[in-house]
């Protein structure tokens, strides 16, 4: 049995029910706890009773932590997100005794092959953490984290427990959208746990990873997982997957295929009537998106 958990508003909600879909088609048995960060998220997950899913109202979830309502008067709303992520995995180890190991993911993360080999990398040790692994031509962006929280893993254990309380007490101090010596949002705080906590392993496998950010490297492993960041709805067919943020290099005709497009298909399908539809940016940057690949028409 595999125990995750994620959290989402209503922007993210055919990500994370895609994100879902893919756990269903590759990771059973498994339970998914799933913090609701708005009304729209609770009403359609609590109508679909969804097979695995454990939804949390977000105002149950914060009327029991007085603690982090009180941070969320000083931050802005994905500060505030941002602060959740270790606030929200302490909390399901607390109230299930009976969860060994838990995995927090992004909801924009998608599964293509079975999670067991970084479970198999885990193996004794206690907390599980991914590198970002940027490409040589975007280096410079670790000074905002060496590791992403896309995927973290926590085992019940002495010093998996160290190391969760200490980044949710980090968080609870101080978790915002800017730079701040040796602090970034939740995600700094990790730089430095593999020589601060006993027991934290570092993924080694380079399907685990892979995300718009180190694509330059890419060099057709198998991919476990894939981070779809930045990926965005323009109008009913046409989707920005944002990748020229990050290299200057067109995305493959086969990762176009293998990767993005069972993606943006899952998620026309999992679209519900409150998913929102952005705007098209100014022409320049479409221009610019358009000659590197971004826009895909599915």
């Amino acid at each position: 049995m595999y125990y995750f958990c994620t959290y989402f508003d209503s922007n993210y909600l055919d990500k994370g029910l895609a994100l879902y879909h893919s756990l269903c088609s590759w990771n059973q048995p498994f339970t998914l706890w799933i913090l609701c960060l708005d009304d729209i998220v609770y009403t359609n997950l609590i109508e679909m009773q969804l097979p695995f899913v454990t939804p949390i109202a977000l105002s149950i979830f914060e009327w029991e932590d007085p603690e982090l309502l009180k941070a969320k008067r000083n931050r802005t709303l994905i500060e505030y997100y941002f602060t959740i992520t270790p606030v929200l995995i302490s909390k399901i180890l607390e109230d299930n005794p009976s969860i060994d190991i838990l995995t927090y993911l992004d909801a924009d993360l998608y599964f293509y092959a079975p999670i067991k080999p970084v479970y198999e990398e885990l193996k004794h040790g206690s907390v599980l953490i991914v590198k970002h692994n940027f490409s040589k031509s975007i280096e410079y962006l670790e000074k905002y984290g060496k590791y992403n929280v896309g995927l973290v893993a926590f085992r019940r254990n002495k010093n998996g427990l160290t190391c969760l309380n200490w980044w949710k007490e980090r968080c609870l101090e101080w978790c915002y959208d800017w730079l701040d010596d040796d602090k970034f949002a939740d995600q700094k705080y990790l730089d430095d746990w593999p020589e601060r906590f006993a027991g934290v392993i570092v993924c080694q496998n380079n399907g685990v990873g892979v995300a718009p950010w180190n694509l330059e490297d890419y060099a057709g492993q198998p991919i476990i997982m894939y981070h779809f960041h930045g990926v965005k709805r323009l109008s009913k067919r046409i989707w920005d997957i944002d990748v020229s943020e990050y290299t200057d290099k067109k995305v493959s005709g086969k990762l176009v295929k293998d990767i993005y497009l069972p993606y943006l298909e899952e998620l026309t399908k999992t679209a519900v009537p409150h998913a929102q539809i952005r705007k098209a940016p100014k022409i320049k940057n479409y221009l610019k998106k358009l000659f590197y690949g971004d826009y895909l028409l599915v």
